[in-house]
């Protein structure tokens, strides 16, 4: 029974030594949306594989999430190897240890690592551009109907404190320094009533071009100018 036992235990130990292979594989996968791009089979400097992976998943999925007008992945040579870049965003450095282990240099890797995430960030992009343009499109019009709710009130305040200050012109005393008038009532009616005119458009401007930024600062062709 014994001898039976340790004929079987090395059989245990190598399908056991696959299974735990199986279960760690995966940790490196660099994915989008559930969708598998490539896989990391070494870490760099502090971060594991697997935190690696993880921390390129995030930044692809930001960017398919909040997509730029036009989705550009080149290469370019960096101290430790070679970067993958969407537009001017980092995505991943491409070292030797990537690259040995595939039998391929670390700039070929890189190279083909950038057309993968162009291939597969493209539709992933694509079907995000809707999303966030239905999603800016919601937003401005809510910021449109908050702005001319706002304006209605401000009219609606204006028109208000004209009417109060018009029933009191006959009630507004004039200004006097040892009886002597030095302001006419009318002049104090006249110099309130303008400006109560200009807090109106004051007020006016300034929500305008809030609402005017808040828009702006949706799309990314005018987000420089909010």
């Amino acid at each position: 029974m014994r001898r039976a036992a340790l004929a079987v235990l090395p059989m245990v130990l190598v399908l056991a030594g696959l299974a735990a292979g199986q279960q760690s594989a995966p940790e490196g996968n660099v994915q989008v949306n559930g969708q598998k791009l490539f896989v990391l089979t070494s870490g760099r400097e502090k971060l594991s594989a697997s935190e690696r992976a993880a921390a390129i998943s995030r930044r692809l999925q930001v960017i398919a999430n909040s997509p730029p007008v036009h989705l550009e992945t080149h290469v370019e040579k960096a101290e430790d190897g070679w970067q993958v870049l969407i537009g001017n965003e980092p995505i991943v450095t491409v070292t030797d240890d990537d690259a040995k282990p595939l039998g391929t240099t670390a700039e070929q890797l890189a190279r083909d690592w950038a057309s993968v995430i162009q291939q597969t960030m493209a539709p992933a992009v694509s079907a995000s551009g809707w999303r966030v343009l239905l999603r800016q499109l919601i937003f401005a019009t809510l910021i449109l109907v908050v702005a001319l709710l706002i304006l209605i009130l401000l009219r609606r305040g204006r028109r208000f404190l004209g009417d109060r200050l018009e029933a009191r012109r006959g009630k507004i005393p004039a200004v006097r320094f040892r009886g002597l008038q030095l302001i006419s009532p009318q002049s104090i009616h006249v110099s309130l009533a303008r400006l109560l005119s200009l807090i109106y458009l004051a007020s006016i401007l300034v929500v305008s071009v809030a609402a005017l930024l808040l828009i702006f600062g949706q799309i990314p062709e005018t987000r420089g100018y909010a």
